[in-house]
């Protein structure tokens, strides 16, 4: 434990600090007596020791970064609490979290720059997100885990790890500002949103922006997950056992601080006066430093506190219509009402709402909505708002009133700076409502401006477009907005809605709940729906969360991946092109779901990527290289022959097309024989199995596909499906799928029991009756699985042969794309994100009760 002087300094930060935040102000000046700190946060030894000795009920686990002295991850605010009556009543002595003030106080150690090490700080001084440094700061690597506790060097009061690493509960709920009746003497507030509490100082995984010194954020307090951890406080008392020695001068530690070692049980001594810790287990004075020097470290600056006014506007009814006009002089039309009691110059939290594509001027769009936004948003505390979009679509042949694209930048500035004007707005707490084109145009204005906002995004039903699955907010954005969809079974969108729910939820990993089965037709609104989102968004209750599965998760962002592939372990790799160095980059994934390790690099542009067990092949400036060793060594094959793609089938035999026609190879590319057939055909692989008698797909988009023969020295033709070519093809191992080319565009699928000389055609269920056949590819698994995919349609799966079909959500991104797979795992790129998806979810209870056909 460290020991904290009492001090006067001033929490928050000025108007002028670079990359602050509304909920840091208004500056305060705060009061806080001495107090003792944990020197870094809690570790998993001494989380771990809690749970062995009974009073910790959660065994977190720890990502695979390992425990010991690394902070413990993945525990609430309620885990802290166990933990401190745990520590409290092992030691005797009362233990709990910090309050926010305390919290900064400490952190800043007498600093009023953004961090405790000055105006900027780098990742060789914190764990943090290099990549993303705050304003005029140097950059650097971002480690993408936690590091053991005191990995960098302490403030200047001894404390570790103040900056980045895992955000840190305190002990105060949640106030969006420091505005209304903040304690001042140093302890907790706990008054305001009680069902959340605060979180302090950043992690691993945040910019440089939210790990300075008085950056804040929130949650609720049953949340887990691996960016939070915690560190312990205690009160001092003043009764100075007659037994405990007077401090001496070997003591003092460098920077005038007091240091207590901690071991298995964290903070175990009783604090016994300035400098001194008694620990009560042994009789002895650990540690102490002389009272001057203590005092030597008390901060002297002060601020005056800005006292808010008083000032109410008096009116709880419609506002006349009020006009916005954006710097590029677009005109928004909004209409909002404050009830008499509302203090205007404190942080209000506000609802506004998104219409439609509706038929009407803007002053019709905003009497259509106002009446009932009043309503609901009044009912909850919120300052409600109705914005009308400044065109229509195609006029003057219709007055469809329509958000455009150019509305998202208009949106900001009115938010920042237009209805501002009014009263002083909680950006942190803005909740966003849009039904039909409203929620198209929020999907897209969260992707343009939601990073500044924090919140809720309502969705009342579906919308046409397809939310950027490569898309990566920060974190900051996924830790502040919620997503709440509400769908009807009758809405001609009702697919679109339940897509834009898997999109929020499971590939940019927001918390989002939703209302995905209620009876009604397109838009059928639902203000009693609206009620329980909103009550979900502001903490009035709890919603269980109903995860809906198999899903495609997005393992890899927006990076030109070139291809995937899964090894004998299991594991995932994938090769990228970073065509600005003219390089190829392997990675492989550190274990399943997490991030993702560089193996190798190579000079030249990639083409193609593919394996089977411990041999990937890559396809690099059309030259063939393999490696056999987890990427420690890459050998090139053949240099002398241009390769133009490659695949591996599932026992290990490798294929390439070149200018010197089809070949393969049984002994990873080392020896090579003709395959025959025409050696202008480019291969084509769906899948790459073990599956009972593996062969590969010959195929192009000029030429009828093949079918290596069983002695691979020749090609089958396929004979065309009765609806015409095929255009995909893959093999399970006893038989051959195909989707035709057919005249009329619809989605058809066949099947061949004869290597492709006649087909069956199968009977498709549910909405794929309706599904366009541009850009769909089928992969046949093995075992009677089969997937169908691709087309910006959601991907559709059977595992009974094609009897019946269920939906796979999560992933609708493009007309085409690589597949891999081994044994229950699929890996898809689209030549940007990657996706992965596991099979052995289908039998989740929730996903046939929500999304069969």
């Amino acid at each position: 434990m460290i020991m904290i002087p009492a001090g006067i300094f001033t929490q928050g930060s000025p108007v002028g600090e670079l990359q602050s935040f509304s909920s840091e102000r208004p500056q305060r000046e705060v009061n806080v007596p001495a107090f003792a700190m944990g020197q870094t946060v809690v570790t998993f030894a001494q989380w771990d020791a809690c749970v062995a000795d009974g009073g910790c009920t959660h065994n977190p686990g720890d990502e695979g970064w390992g425990r010991g002295n690394r902070p413990v991850i993945d525990v609430s605010w309620n885990d802290a609490q166990e933990y401190v009556t745990w520590l409290s009543d092992k030691t005797g002595r009362e233990y709990r979290l910090p309050s926010e003030s305390e919290w900064e106080y400490a952190a800043r150690a007498g600093s009023e720059d953004r961090f405790h090490t000055g105006e900027c700080i780098g990742p060789n001084q914190a764990n943090f997100q290099g990549g993303a440094p705050a304003t005029d700061c140097p950059g650097g690597v971002f480690r993408r885990q936690t590091l053991p506790v005191a990995s960098f060097n302490a403030n200047d009061w001894g404390l570790h790890d103040m900056h980045g690493n895992v955000w840190e509960w305190v002990k105060d709920c949640w106030n969006g500002s420091y505005w209304g009746s903040p304690p001042e003497n140093g302890s907790a507030w706990l008054a305001g949103n009680c069902f959340m509490a605060g979180l302090r100082g950043g992690s691993w995984a945040m910019g440089g922006r939210a790990i300075r010194s008085a950056s804040r954020a929130y949650d609720q307090k049953s949340v887990r997950n691996r960016f939070r951890g915690f560190r312990v406080a205690a009160a001092i008392d003043g009764d100075v056992p007659s037994h405990v020695a007077s401090p001496t001068a070997s003591s003092q530690l460098a920077g005038g601080s007091t240091w207590w070692p901690d071991d298995l049980l964290v903070n175990v001594g009783r604090i016994v006066g300035p400098g001194v810790l008694f620990d009560e287990r042994n009789d002895v004075v650990q540690e102490t430093l002389p009272v001057d020097a203590i005092s030597a470290k008390i901060p002297t600056y002060r601020t005056g506190h800005h006292e808010p006014s008083t000032h109410t506007t008096g009116v709880s009814q419609t506002e006349p219509t009020n006009s916005f006009v954006s710097a590029s002089g677009r005109a928004l039309l909004y209409r909002y009402a404050i009830q008499d009691e509302v203090d205007i110059t404190e942080m209000q939290p506000m609802l506004i709402h998104f219409h439609g594509n509706n038929t009407g001027s803007q002053d019709d769009m905003l009497d259509m909505w106002f009446n009932s936004t009043v309503t609901v948003a009044e009912e909850r505390g919120l300052v409600p708002v109705v914005v009308a979009s400044p065109e229509t679509r195609n006029p003057p042949q219709e007055e469809v009133r329509q958000w455009m694209a150019e509305d998202r930048q208009l949106l900001h500035e009115f938010l920042q700076h237009g209805v501002t004007d009014h009263l002083a707005v909680d950006h942190d707490r803005i909740y966003f409502d849009g039904g039909s084109q409203g929620t198209c145009f929020l999907h897209d204005f969260m992707q343009s401006h939601g990073e500044h906002y924090g919140g809720g995004f309502y969705g009342g039903c579906g919308c046409y477009n397809s939310p950027d699955p490569t898309w990566d907010p920060p974190e900051a954005f996924k830790e502040r907005m919620k997503v709440y969809i509400h769908n009807t079974t009758g809405d001609f969108l009702f697919e679109h809605g339940k897509r834009g729910y898997a999109y929020y939820k499971y590939t940019i990993g927001l918390d989002t709940r939703g209302d995905l089965d209620q009876d009604g037709s397109h838009c059928a609104l639902n203000w009693q729906q609206r009620r329980v989102a909103l009550d979900w968004f502001t903490g009035v209750i709890d919603i269980p969360e109903e995860p809906f599965r198999p899903h495609w998760s997005r393992i890899s962002t927006q990076e030109n991946v070139v291809g995937m592939a899964v090894d004998g372990g299991e594991q995932a790799w994938k090769l990228l092109d970073q065509p600005e160095s003219d390089r190829a980059v392997l990675y492989r994934q550190a274990s399943s779901g997490q991030g993702w390790q560089q193996l190798a690099e190579l000079q030249g542009q990639p083409q193609s990527f593919t394996g089977y067990g411990q041999n990937l092949f890559m396809v690099i400036d059309e030259r063939l290289h393999r490696t056999s060793d987890g990427g420690q060594s890459i050998l090139a094959i053949d240099p002398s022959v241009a390769v133009y793609d490659i695949a591996v089938d599932g026992a290990g035999v490798v294929y390439r097309s070149s200018g010197h026609g089809l070949n393969w190879s049984d002994d990873a590319g080392n020896s090579w024989k003709a395959l025959g057939g025409p050696f202008w055909l480019n291969m084509h692989h769906d899948a790459i199995l073990t599956i009972s008698d593996p062969r590969i797909i010959v195929i192009n988009n000029q030429w009828d596909p093949y079918l290596p023969n069983a002695n691979k020295d020749g090609l089958i033709a396929f004979q065309d499906t009765p609806s015409g070519r095929a255009v995909s093809a893959s093999w399970d191992g006893a038989a051959l799928w195909a989707i035709p080319q057919t005249g009329d565009g619809s989605l058809q699928v066949f099947r061949s029991s004869d290597e492709g000389q006649s087909w069956q055609e199968i009977a498709l269920s549910g909405a794929m009756t309706d599904y366009s056949r541009s850009g769909m590819r089928i992969t046949a698994l093995g075992s009677g699985k089969v997937l169908v995919h691709g087309g910006r349609q959601s991907a559709r799966f059977s595992e009974d042969h094609g009897e019946t079909w269920q939906r796979v959500p999560g992933l609708e991104t493009g007309f085409s794309g690589a597949i891999s797979a081994y044994g229950d795992v699929v890996l898809f790129t689209d030549g940007e994100a990657a996706f992965q998806l596991q099979l052995d979810e289908f039998s989740n209870a929730m996903f046939w009760d929500s999304f069969n056909d």
